[in-house]
């Protein structure tokens, strides 16, 4: 399941052309791929409260690690 959601996050990523970034206080690596799709690091405390400050209200975590 996890190599599918890898396989299908790296599709949308390629079809959806050019990434925007977005600047925020907390998470360096943050971009919007598509209206409803954004991609980042991992995110500690504050990173979270910066999402949900930008009305993102799902996380989704692919590492195969803990």
């Amino acid at each position: 399941m996890q190599y599918f959601l890898c396989l299908l996050f790296f599709i949308i990523s390629l079809l959806s052309g050019a990434q925007t970034k977005v600047d925020t206080k907390e998470l360096y690596n943050l971009y919007k791929v598509s209206d409803s799709i954004y991609r980042c690091e991992q995110p500690d405390s504050k990173g979270f409260e910066e999402l949900e400050k930008l009305g993102i209200q799902s996380s989704l975590n692919l590492r195969f690690y803990h």
